[in-house]
């Protein structure tokens, strides 16, 4: 080609921002995205201030960062302001220079920033609504008189930097002043999936050793410190129960990986389950946290190891950090919410996660107990499997000391015991559970209390149990160790409160 010829054929500025509102942001994403900005600024106090006017409701985050310039933040508001492979500094939350308007037109048609640096003020829009009737790319370099009553707020900040928006039409959509109560409701369980999403994503910044405080607040409520956001810590670092397993590099020295068993829920007060559950429950929450430069990406996946999510393996949570020079090996998309890690890593995810799984089965099967391996003993299950012609059934195993002693009281009547054994084998309603599991996985608990048993009387029984382990030769502290391993009693806390007494 021996001369280039060239036209103008820029992308149509109203179907390009409306394009930019698909992505997929729920307001939480999207708030969180606004804050990136506000860290990689050196703010040490963020205000997430939601104010609810029906049709006319707004948000405002704020913060006391380093604030921008006038030509600064005009480049902040340009579409691609950068390039994701320039090399950024090490603390640079921000990869693509679209998450503050696409995080913003997800939620709402008109965003304001205004910012400070030096003394020096400076304020641009964006009006989708304005752009859609000029067909260009007008930026707004002042802010409408309506929006002026909530920037005040912003003098609140020396330097820093305030983001507002207004026309939450995606928020709030066909308002209509009958379903105002509705709205209304829709708009505080927003707020309240902000608290914790927040909370979660950005724990490390405002938890333990964290020197960011974040609020979320109604406008009049900005002074208030009450109004913190407490971080929520997904593996339980202070409990004293926690097991953190060894810390070992990913694939490159500068990725790492460390793996926590929660405690058993048995070792968890009321508060603490409902704190460790999250905001998506235990199932939800297991498997690996990706974080990138701190910031939370992934709450609980097991990536590309193939493993699913199941019950007996909820305590099992792993921490990986990863720095932003990873990002597109890590290909993590623009709402910082996915990623897909190198294929080259997989048999190190494998092996990572298969060694904290198998803990995290020990001390959920064992509620944490060491009497099997120090005293070689099994844990004793009342229901068993059976594999026949390639499937699995589940029978009640007759052996079990409690089966074989119930029969072996009725004189003259094990054959009918027998029967009702048979027909509870052959009626378990597997594909009840089954959906059951996969619908709310978190909703199969044991209720471990000795009033569920008080109708076999289960301490005598325990008692009992212990004595015949006894008769068959074990001493004292093996006899209540392997009572203690054996179904029902393995499922009775307060049972451990006898086993000092039960073993004088």
């Amino acid at each position: 080609m021996s001369k280039i010829i060239t036209e103008d054929c820029s992308p149509r500025a109203d179907s390009i921002l409306q394009s930019l509102r698909a992505f997929g942001y729920e307001t939480a994403t999207a708030i969180a995205d606004i804050i990136d900005n506000s860290i990689s600024a050196n703010a040490k106090n963020i205000w997430i201030v939601h104010n609810w006017d029906a049709d006319k409701s707004w948000f405002a985050i704020i913060d006391d960062g380093s604030g921008m310039d006038e030509n600064e933040l005009r480049e902040a508001m340009r579409m691609g302001s950068k390039n994701p492979l320039e090399v950024r500094e090490v603390t640079d939350l921000g990869r693509f220079g679209f998450g503050l308007k696409t995080a913003s037109f997800s939620q709402c048609k008109r965003l304001t920033v205004r910012s400070r640096k030096n003394n020096n003020v400076s304020t641009r829009c964006w009006d989708l609504d304005y752009v859609n009737k000029t067909k260009k790319w007008s930026l707004i370099k002042n802010a409408y008189e309506t929006s002026e009553d909530k920037l005040k707020l912003f003098q609140k900040v020396d330097n820093g930097t305030i983001v507002l928006w207004e026309k939450l039409d995606r928020l709030i959509d066909n308002f209509e002043e009958e379903d105002n109560k509705a709205s209304y409701h829709n708009f505080l369980n927003v707020i309240r999936k902000i608290d914790n999403y927040i909370a979660m994503v950005f724990h490390r910044f405002i938890g333990l050793g964290g020197d960011l405080s974040i609020y979320l607040c109604k406008p009049d409520e900005i002074e208030n410190t009450n109004k913190k956001i407490k971080a929520w810590d997904p593996f339980l670092k202070k409990h004293a129960a926690t097991s953190p397993t060894p810390v070992e590099p990913l694939h490159v020295s500068d990725i790492l990986m460390r793996g926590y068993v929660l405690p058993h829920y048995t070792k968890l007060n009321e508060m603490e389950r409902e704190y460790a559950q999250g905001m998506y429950g235990w199932n939800a929450h297991q498997g690996f946290y990706v974080y990138r430069n701190k910031r939370l990406i992934v709450p609980g996946t097991w990536l590309s190891t193939k493993y699913k999510k199941e019950d007996h393996y909820k305590l099992a949570r792993i921490q990986i950090d990863v720095g932003n020079v990873h990002d597109s090996d890590w290909k993590i998309d623009v709402t910082k919410s996915e990623v897909i890690p190198p294929s080259g890593i997989t048999n190190n995810l494998i092996h990572y996660a298969r060694l904290v799984r198998k803990e995290a089965l020990e001390v959920y099967n064992f509620r944490g107990k060491t009497v099997q391996r120090s005293l070689n003993l099994s844990r004793r299950f009342v229901w068993k499997t059976k594999i026949l012609r390639n499937k699995t059934k589940y029978v009640i195993d007759k052996s079990h000391p409690i089966i074989k002693d119930i029969i072996a009281e009725i004189n003259g009547k094990s054959k009918f015991i027998t029967q009702l054994i048979r027909v509870i084998e052959e009626t378990i309603p597997i594909a009840t559970i089954n959906v059951k599991n996969s619908i709310d996985p978190d909703s199969h608990v044991y209720e471990d209390s000795i009033d569920d048993f008080a109708s076999i009387d289960i301490k005598n029984r325990f008692l009992k149990l212990i004595r015949a382990n006894m008769d068959g030769g074990m001493n004292k502290n093996e006899a209540a160790s392997s009572a203690l391993l054996t179904e029902p009693f393995s499922r009775i806390p307060e049972l451990e409160v006898y086993i000092d007494e039960i073993k004088e």
